[in-house]
């Protein structure tokens, strides 16, 4: 905790004449305990909420290339766009979404390992790992257009009306700017509990920001201009369906679907994807 408040005044002292009997110490700590409950209620700010458990119900489930080490995945019109990374094996690729036919894939340089990915308008945006490079194409002819620059390592990236919002891998989302990818602000993602780390892919829709926690079945619910987690969604029961939980086959990748109303979701190697439906199941 931070140092106590400074009030700005101090209290008048009076003269008192000495009391004729014993005073009552048990009142008097009750009274002095009261006070002090008091004005630390006024000068300490609330810890986050608890995050609500959310349900989810499996609207769909269709094929998944199970050879794709998943690393972002969006929805473009009828198209299922993701990225695969591994130094030597990175790509983009884009997908029917309802029938899973390939219409087209970027291969990416050997030196490239691809990670996170969304598009604005025309144009795509992809993270490297370690290479420092967001990577941009025209969506439409696929061509390659000038990279921009960051530090660090990069992870996940989505985007808002006017932000991208990326992780690296650590318990810090970062705020970019749209225009020269800079960073404006940088907050961590917690809940009253706990701190988390290891974020992963993530998605903005619907006012809300969804967030894969790497190397766990959670999907985080977040606001990202504070970081409280407000809700978290266990998928457990679908990664089961998955082949268990191999080193590698870990649940990754989030894309909202408008025409559905509803997320796709799956991950490194899964040969399955999955249409749900997210809700916050109603309390008794």
């Amino acid at each position: 905790m931070s140092k106590r408040p400074n009030l700005g005044y101090t209290l008048p002292i009076q003269k008192m004449p000495m009391p004729t009997q014993k005073p009552n110490t048990k009142r008097t700590t009750t009274s002095i305990i009261a006070a002090v409950s008091l004005a630390l209620s006024l000068f300490i700010t609330p810890c986050a909420n608890a995050a609500k458990q959310l349900a989810f119900e499996v609207l769909k489930t269709l094929p998944h290339n199970s050879t794709t080490f998943t690393q972002g995945l969006l929805v473009a019109g009828d198209q299922l766009i993701e990225s695969s990374g591994l130094y030597g094996k990175s790509f983009i690729a884009s997908y029917n979404k309802e029938t899973g036919e390939q219409t087209y894939k970027i291969p990416l340089p050997k030196r490239v390992f691809a990670e996170g990915l969304t598009r604005i308008d025309d144009t795509l945006y992809l993270l490297t790992w370690k290479e420092n490079k967001l990577l941009r194409f025209n969506a439409t002819t696929r061509e390659a257009l000038t990279p921009l620059n960051y530090e660090g390592e990069g992870w996940g990236l989505t985007h808002t009306d006017n932000l991208f919002l990326m992780t690296d891998g650590s318990e810090h989302l970062y705020l970019r700017s749209q225009k020269d990818f800079r960073v404006l602000k940088k907050v961590k993602v917690h809940d009253q509990n706990k701190t988390y780390r290891f974020l992963n892919e993530l998605e903005y829709a619907q006012g809300h920001l969804w967030l894969n926690v790497w190397q766990t079945n959670q999907i985080l619910r977040v606001n990202y201009h504070t970081g409280e987690v407000t809700g978290i969604l266990d998928l457990t029961s679908l990664q089961k369906q998955n082949g268990g939980n191999p080193k590698q086959a870990v649940l990754n990748g989030i894309a909202y679907d408008p025409e559905h109303n509803a997320y796709w979701v799956t991950g490194k190697y899964w040969p399955k994807r999955y249409l749900i439906n997210i809700s916050t199941p109603a309390t008794h």
